[in-house]
């Protein structure tokens, strides 16, 4: 069954900037709109699976993503999309289309089509499930993106938003960014209060070694002021279910990953783990 979530390729019969995959975190089919066509990103984390090496020669066309996304909304509410070859192993829990996931090959906060894709998608919520904003946090005090949020906010959509780490350290080692921490969770923290909040967490194991108590300690501390802030939705906790980027990492399991965040969920935070490659 893991075959089926580990399925995340960006390319979908004819469109180019939207594409299905069974999410274990949405429960479902999430259909993700990739606004980082040209696999702009400004970080560099050591477990993406993005292939920035190949980079696509046409541009992003906001003009086509809406006629793609149109197309989708009908697709979508057919069964046949789970007869295709990609997604043949879906659990019959699982065929059920969750989500619109803005997220794709980059940072969708920084980027200039964000506030133009949520302004479209409210002309046509009747029509859609929810909406998930994917982010790791760096764009979300620019003021677009801020309105683009409120817009969020306003169609009942969730902000996931990644906290990887605990100390500075850690996080320039699973970001590939010299960005400070504490900077990330003051953005966090800036979000409308209206907005339903999620933090998404990919624990993996850093040259062999597991995050340390002390890390998760520190985690813990982060997380328990923005849930006291903005209550939390949920933290899922994942890690690296498909190739990873570089060499250097490696997925836990689910069982090391329970004992490792047992603090977490001692804490009352509303944690849910999510199992990997190494299951």
């Amino acid at each position: 069954m893991e075959d089926v979530f580990a399925e995340h390729n960006r390319s979908f019969l004819e469109t180019r900037f939207i594409y299905p995959v069974i999410s274990r975190r949405s429960g479902g089919l999430s259909l993700g709109i990739n606004l980082d066509y040209d696999k702009t990103c400004n970080f560099d984390c050591p477990y993406c699976q993005v292939n920035r090496r190949e980079i696509p020669e046409q541009a992003f066309d906001f003009q086509r993503m809406q006629e793609e996304l149109h197309w989708a909304i009908e697709y979508l509410q057919s069964p046949e999309v789970f007869t295709l070859p990609r997604f043949k192993s879906t659990p019959e829990n699982f065929k059920i289309w969750k989500d619109i996931a803005i997220a794709g090959d980059g940072e969708p906060s920084v980027n200039p089509h964000l506030l133009p894709t949520m302004q479209f998608l409210k002309t046509i919520a009747s029509k859609l499930p929810q909406i998930v904003l994917i982010s790791n946090a760096t764009g979300l005090k620019r003021p677009k993106t801020q309105e683009a949020l409120e817009i969020l906010s306003q169609m009942g959509g969730v902000l996931w938003a990644k906290l990887d780490a605990g100390t500075q350290k850690y996080f320039e080692i699973v970001s590939g960014s010299k960005m400070k921490l504490q900077s990330i969770e003051n953005r966090i923290l800036s979000v409308p209060p209206s907005l339903r909040l999620c933090i998404q967490i990919c624990l993996m194991k850093v040259n062999g070694v597991s995050p340390s108590a002390y890390e998760i300690a520190c985690l813990q501390e982060r997380l328990q002021r923005i849930h006291d802030s903005h209550r939390l939705e949920s933290v899922q906790i994942y890690t690296i279910a498909r190739p990873p980027a570089q060499t250097i990492v490696d997925p836990i399991s689910l069982r090391e990953l329970t004992t490792i965040c047992q603090p977490l969920m001692d804490a009352n935070l509303p944690v849910n783990l999510y199992s990997g490659a190494a299951d």
